[in-house]
């Protein structure tokens, strides 16, 4: 998994991609931030959270820490930094 996401519309890197996302899908993503406060869920994760928020705003640079629940497999977590 990719750990550094630049959401800045260039098109490198804006988005946080899991790899073996058609091999799992649906993917359910829940992304905290630093005191363990849930930030972003998606049920049905396609490869598309470019590090906004429930409500579409951009997060602030920092380190932000992800749970992938995967379908008949194991859980995976991981810390993503996101850099504007």
């Amino acid at each position: 998994m990719p750990n550094i996401i630049t959401p800045n519309g260039d098109g490198v890197n804006d988005f946080f991609l899991v790899n073996e996302q058609l091999l799992y899908a649906p993917i359910h993503l829940i992304v905290f931030n630093r005191w363990g406060v849930m930030v972003f869920e998606d049920t049905e994760y396609e490869n598309n959270w470019d590090g906004d928020n429930f409500a579409g705003k951009p997060l602030a640079e920092g380190t932000y820490y992800y749970l992938l629940q995967l379908t008949d497999a194991d859980d995976r977590a991981g810390f993503i930094t996101i850099l504007r």
